[in-house]
């Protein structure tokens, strides 16, 4: 028995000391979200750009969109890419996404956070109808156009803020 304590502490001294090298990894609490993997993608008809335009077979519920596919850029969103994706709680967008399609995230209904980069300038219609938890929303500064029925039926935002650089607005922007 005595024998067996001997092969054992150096045996965990080692193990331990392996964890405190390398850390626990997934454990940190600032690890940022990883990119959610197995998006569907289409190349554009120039060849040189990606556009998301299906949640394929990815399930995760935080939806964190690459930079990159393939080597290219991911530049767009397309057209209710995230439709009706009641699973998803938040999405974050990264500055190579120039383009949100329409009703993007419409019917999202779990949805309660999303980062929009600087990098959009229209928000088009209907991106958000239908997000029923989707409590507050900051818009960009390059920002200059919200659709028709954004944020229809969006019955838990509390706050949005919107910067004097929009200057056209949708019809119904904010209906019930």
């Amino acid at each position: 028995m005595k024998r067996m304590k001997k092969i054992w502490i150096p045996f965990l001294l080692v193990v331990a000391a392996i964890f405190s090298i390398l850390g626990f990894a997934g454990c940190k609490e600032n690890d940022e979200p990883k990119e959610s993997k197995r998006l569907e993608y289409e190349l554009n008809s120039l060849g040189d750009a990606y556009s998301v335009v299906g949640i394929g077979h990815c399930t995760d519920s935080q939806i964190v969109i690459p930079r990159e596919h393939s080597d290219l850029p991911v530049q767009e969103i397309g057209n209710s890419a995230f439709a009706n994706c009641a699973d998803i709680t938040s999405i974050s967008i990264p500055d190579s996404v120039t383009t949100l399609g329409s009703s993007v995230f419409s019917n999202c209904t779990s949805l309660t956070s999303v980062n929009i980069p600087n990098s959009i300038t229209e928000i088009r219609d209907s991106v958000f109808s239908n997000c029923t938890n989707l409590t507050s929303i900051s818009i960009p500064d390059s920002v200059t156009t919200l659709g028709s029925s954004v944020f229809s039926n969006c019955t838990s935002l509390t706050s949005i803020s919107i910067p004097d650089s929009v200057t056209t607005l949708g019809s119904s922007v904010f209906s019930n």
